[in-house]
């Protein structure tokens, strides 16, 4: 064979052999890129599928809290309905008491001032009382020898120029107000056996001078017979 061209047919299965060589290398070289970023994507997803796994746990976490919490929320409502409920039954219960507080106010109120008004009539009739008994008295005592003094929450009227043995002797009773201010004798000296029969009539009439002016007359009596 030609030396020639047995060369060319080497330099020709060299640059072949090289290409070939070449295009291992380079596919080796592909695969090799493409292995490693399969591996980095497959671990990339494995990262990912352990986070998105974290994630959903924490997710499922969450929803079971949130439904812890929105039962506790509920039992809270409900907790607070029932407190509203009792804050308004204790405040009708209260309403009610102050209500009836205040209308045992009212009726105290209304019976002071009813005690009020009946001290004052009270007052005025026994200041009427005592001024006309001041001017009875100062009659009697002027024409009739009559004198008085206060005796154990009474009076005590004294009558002289009665007896005509005896003009100094003296004759008295006590006279007093009860508490349905009628006028009742507590002692009379002597003794008038008729005494109830004037004191009804003073009762009736409120004339103490015509009181005692009968009284004088009884004791009068008493120094004739």
């Amino acid at each position: 064979m030609d030396p020639t061209i047995n060369h060319n047919i080497k330099n020709i299965i060299n640059k072949a052999t090289n290409i070939l060589e070449n295009w291992e290398n380079n596919e080796r070289m592909l695969i090799e890129k493409k292995k490693l970023t399969h591996d980095e994507n497959i671990k990339q997803m494995t990262e990912n599928s352990f986070n998105l796994e974290n994630k959903r746990t924490e997710l499922i976490k969450t929803i079971e809290q949130s439904k812890e919490y929105k039962i506790e929320q509920e039992n809270l409502l409900q907790m607070l309905i029932h407190n509203i409920s009792c804050v308004k039954e204790n405040q009708q219960a209260l309403q009610s008491k102050v209500n009836e507080q205040n209308e045992i106010v009212k009726s105290l109120k209304q019976e002071i001032e009813q005690g009020q008004s009946e001290c004052q009539q009270r007052n005025k009739k026994s200041t009427s009382h005592l001024q006309k008994t001041l001017d009875d008295i100062e009659f009697f005592h002027k024409y009739l020898g009559l004198s008085c003094n206060n005796e154990n929450g009474g009076l005590k009227i004294k009558l002289q120029n009665i007896d005509p043995n005896d003009p100094e002797r003296e004759f008295y009773f006590i006279i007093f107000l009860n508490g349905q201010d009628n006028y009742q004798i507590r002692e009379c000296s002597p003794n008038v056996n008729n005494i109830d029969e004037y004191l009804e009539e003073l009762n009736l009439t409120n004339d103490l001078s015509f009181f005692v002016r009968n009284i004088r007359k009884q004791f009068k009596t008493m120094c004739t017979d």
